[in-house]
């Protein structure tokens, strides 16, 4: 019979490896989210099967966790009202949109994870845990080098940097370097390791930062330095030289605050701003006003790109830095404002309750009273690097993953400290109650064969969209084409990209079918709309009803010429 016991130790490690590392370039248009979305699903999936199978544990938890379990519940709650009361289409508030997949069921199993990493996990677990993220860093690292040497056997396409490692995107592959940046400095400030092991380590560490540095992403810089500070504070608050915390936290926020100016291209640290900074200023603005019109129940779940053409203002229109009338977006690069605009108060209150949990953590642990624990410090850095981060960037699989299990890794840990099984020395005085895991009976192995098939039923289905797509376009067949562009889960901007692929093939009447399809699935893709107007006999009510909707969705169109019929 298989050992339930160990493969609930494993299984978590063992996706977020295949999350971190996973790609399928050769296997689908999209190879980079649709697969760390399947591997996300299946992890939240499993981790309902463990809590139902283990209920009871909850309810014996000590206070603090319950009251976070409340939160948690909360935030899973909410975000479920908000699918059944908003006017997002059913599709793409489950799955998210194409290229990002942080729909509904992303957050759910974001939830599901943190609950069982908070409840669940163990001493050894959290090992095994450090280990498989080191080992991603480690791979990530090398294979940063091959691109950066020009001799990756993938031939990845991307017009920012060729410094993407498998994460597809530069800033995200800098980002999750310096998470692990962090890692490899918490070893050598905290950790027993020989003088060879830290020789080692420092090497890593400087190739890290080089390729930070390459990578044309200032991202991976601003977690280094953030998740650094933090351990750096911790260590001083715990040191001979404590009394130079209190100065040290005010240059932090002071240097904080800098930067923030340097990014609006004001003060000392000017040369920090970046064009895509005005970027992130035109779609927090138009966020902000789909909140404050939405405020309660917000547009639905990733509902951003759908809006984003009415609520932009003009100053995104003026074209510094590259920006203009066809500037777009589907994300408002604000974890923050993404969360506000597709779920309102109902889905922003318990998320920032999280946070304000994790930030009352972090100050009752660096009180004198408490005893040193220096795992705190390790996890702590790296959650509140990824918090940063995603105040500045889209939600990615791989770093949000990563976060949340570092959240409650975190708190876990924090909560352990405030309980009566330390010495004064951080060392454990008698042991702490283990992983509660399952055991080896037939209605438990059910129960898990049965979450891991839904997991992967569940998620696969963007996967085997984007395989279906690229399949049928190298096949050259047109009705695989046609077909392919029907495949669930159905996702307007995939069928806009058939529609204009048999539209340059003169299939005009196929790529037409296509659009009016997709017009349904999502009544404000303005592409969907463009298409059909340009698609349709240039007088036909077809085509004038398809401008005016367009126009509407995207008032400013109209500066470009594109006139009422």
């Amino acid at each position: 019979m298989v050992n339930l016991k160990k493969f609930q130790e494993q299984f978590i490690p063992a996706t977020l490896l295949l999350v971190t590392l996973g790609v399928v370039p050769w296997l689908a248009l999209e190879p980079i989210n649709t697969v760390k979305f399947l591997f996300i699903t299946v992890a939240g999936v499993m981790c309902l099967g463990i809590i139902v199978q283990n209920y009871s544990v909850l309810s014996r938890a000590p206070g603090r966790k319950r009251i976070l379990l409340a939160v948690i519940v909360t935030l899973i709650s909410t975000n479920i009202f908000v699918f059944f009361f908003s006017n997002g289409g059913w599709r793409q508030q489950l799955f998210g949109n194409q290229g990002r997949n942080t729909g509904l069921i992303f957050y759910l199993s974001l939830a599901l994870i943190l609950i069982f990493v908070l409840y669940f996990s163990d001493d050894k677990l959290e090992s095994t845990l450090l280990k498989v993220f080191d080992i991603c860093g480690m791979i990530s690292i090398a294979y940063s080098f091959i691109q950066y040497f020009e001799i990756d056997p993938i031939n990845w396409k991307n017009p920012y940097s060729s410094l993407i490692g498998f994460q597809g995107n530069p800033n995200f592959q800098s980002s999750f370097l310096g998470l692990h940046a962090i890692f490899l400095l918490y070893g050598l400030i905290f950790g027993s390791e020989s003088k060879l092991k830290k020789v080692f380590v420092s090497i890593t560490l400087v190739a890290s930062i080089y390729i930070i540095a390459v990578s044309d992403s200032i991202q991976g810089v601003f977690v280094f330095f953030t998740g650094g500070s933090l351990l750096f504070l911790y260590l001083i608050k715990f040191s001979k030289v404590r009394f130079l915390f209190l100065p040290y936290l005010i240059s932090l926020i002071g240097g904080f605050v800098l930067t923030v100016f340097g990014l609006l291209q004001k003060g000392p640290l000017q040369f920090l701003y970046q064009p895509s900074v005005s970027f992130r200023g035109d779609y927090w603005r138009a966020g902000w006003k789909m909140f404050q019109d939405n405020l309660i129940f917000g547009l639905g779940h990733s509902s951003f790109g759908n809006y984003y053409m009415s609520y932009r203002d003009p100053k995104s229109l003026s074209g510094i830095g590259g920006r203009g009338v066809d500037t777009f977006s589907n994300s408002a690069h604000n974890v923050f404002v993404d969360i506000a605009v597709s779920g309102g108060l109902l889905s922003l209150v318990p998320y920032c309750a999280l946070i304000l949990f994790s930030i009352y953590y972090l100050f009752k642990v660096t009180q004198d009273r408490l005893p040193k624990n220096n795992k705190i410090a390790l996890f702590s850095a790296l959650w509140f690097a990824y918090l940063l981060q995603s105040i500045i960037s889209v939600q990615f699989a791989t770093l949000a993953f990563w976060g949340w299990v570092f959240l409650g890794l975190f708190i876990r840990n924090a909560i352990d400290s405030m309980l009566p099984s330390f010495t004064a020395d951080g060392v454990k005085s008698k042991s702490i109650k283990g992983t509660p895991l399952l055991e080896n009976s037939k209605n438990n192995l059910v129960v898990m064969l049965l979450s891991a098939f839904m997991g992967i039923g569940i998620g696969i289905l963007p996967l085997s969209a984007g395989i279906a797509q690229k399949s049928a376009y190298q096949s050259q067949r047109l009705d695989r084409v046609i077909s392919s562009a029907y495949v669930e889960i159905l996702d307007a901007d995939r069928m806009n990209q058939t529609a204009l692929l048999l539209a340059k093939n003169n299939q005009i009447t196929e790529a037409l079918k296509i659009l009016n399809k997709a017009k349904e699935v999502n009544p404000r893709n303005y592409d969907t709309w463009l298409l059909i107007s340009k698609l349709s006999p240039p007088d036909s009510s077809q085509s004038k009803e398809a401008t005016a909707r367009y126009i509407e969705i995207n008032p400013y169109a109209e500066i470009k010429g594109i006139q009422r019929k």
